[in-house]
């Protein structure tokens, strides 16, 4: 995720291979988010300072591909969503 030109990431080099499904979640707790591949933890970043909400209100905000000079997603996005809360 990137915020006004900051990078702010949780990242882990997947290896999933074509053709198959696989369940990736990012869960944001204060400062530290969490990457789980397959309900597994992947990756941690505890130095989290931006959250979603940081975003603000844009017509910019895409998922799978980027404001900037970013690579796009190689795949397909089956479900998405954004909560808040317990």
């Amino acid at each position: 995720m990137r915020l006004f030109g900051s990078v702010l990431i949780v990242s882990y080099a997947f290896n999933e291979t074509g053709g198959t499904t696989a369940a990736d979640t990012v869960t944001l707790n204060g400062t530290t988010g969490i990457l789980y591949a397959d309900g597994l933890e992947a990756a941690r970043n505890s130095a989290m300072s931006q959250t979603p909400a940081s975003l603000g209100s844009s017509p910019l905000i895409y998922i799978g591909t980027s404001q900037w000079n970013d690579p796009y997603l190689s795949g397909q996005i089956d479900d998405f969503a954004s909560t808040t809360g317990h």
